[in-house]
């Protein structure tokens, strides 16, 4: 039985019998590389205690779909979980009612930032504990379920998959021309907040006189970047083209010199491996 990606806080629900899959939650929607057809469902929380309520607001929602789709005869064998909160704690609880395992994947932020608060920690801790599968992305993942109490023996690493039809070896001076770029060349990826630490790079480049700088992505930290880069005198030098169209993203990650990654968090960037893949010599 194969189990393609779901979406973003979504359940995978391989139909029993088949190789097909089903991936809840909400409108129905296909993905066109996996064929994955998708339900979305919008759900309502209550300032205050929404986050906290979290998990039994999206259980409420997804069950009677669940049911119905048992009834239509489109059973499932397993609940495949990404994201710990709220998507982890909902999914033991489908599990439980329905008879299902369940498998939850620890993706990041769930576990490095939401488990920070009190109530969202309990409720990752109980999913933990009840799974019948625990997945990380990264050891440092796994590390933080350990802080939790739960036994590393219980957590298996794997790690984002790259899709290597995609990203694989290219001519990084064909790639650098096509883009503009007569210096060595420093990329970084993603999201221009705090958490990625693109200051620091930027500060780096002071003492890189004969490097440009590339941070493809967006966020509330790019003025901030900028100002850095002006300050210290290097505007000329760093480039932020914002975000990079998902076709276009091989290019971009083959044609630098050197990749830096810089994060507060423990997780498994798969910008890294695909910058790997896309810039090595063949």
């Amino acid at each position: 039985m194969r189990a393609s990606w779901p979406p973003a806080h979504g359940f995978l629900l391989p139909l029993r019998g088949s190789d097909d899959t089903r991936c809840l939650p909400a409108s129905r929607w296909k993905r066109p590389a996996t064929g994955c057809t998708s339900t979305i469902r919008a759900i309502r929380f209550c300032p205050k205690i929404g986050m906290s309520a979290a998990p039994l607001g999206l259980f409420a929602a997804i069950l009677p779909l669940l049911r119905r789709q048992i009834i239509d005869g489109r059973d499932f064998d397993l609940i495949d979980a990404h994201y710990f909160y709220p998507d982890g704690p909902a999914a033991v609880l489908l599990g439980r009612v329905l008879g299902r395992p369940v498998v939850v994947t620890a993706r990041g932020s769930d576990l490095n930032i939401i488990a920070r608060h009190v109530i969202p920690r309990q409720w990752i801790r109980w999913a933990a504990q009840h799974a019948d599968g625990l997945v990380a992305v990264s050891s440092g993942l796994r590390q933080r379920l350990v802080e939790l109490g739960i036994g590393a023996e219980r957590v298996q690493v794997l790690r984002n998959g790259v899709d290597l039809a995609f990203f694989h070896p290219c001519d990084r001076a064909a790639a650098q021309q096509a883009l503009g770029f007569a210096r060595p060349i420093v990329l970084a990826v993603g999201n221009l907040v705090t958490l990625k630490r693109h200051n620091l790079v930027v500060e780096a480049l002071t003492q890189l006189p004969e490097v440009e700088l590339v941070i493809v992505g967006d966020g509330p930290e790019r003025g901030a970047i900028e100002n850095l880069a002006r300050k210290r005198g290097i505007a000329d030098r760093v480039r932020l083209p914002g975000r990079v169209p998902q076709d276009a993203f091989p290019d971009s990650t083959a044609q630098p010199t050197s990749w830096c990654s810089f994060r507060l968090t423990k997780a498994g960037p798969t910008s890294c491996w695909r910058a790997w893949l896309a810039a090595r010599r063949s």
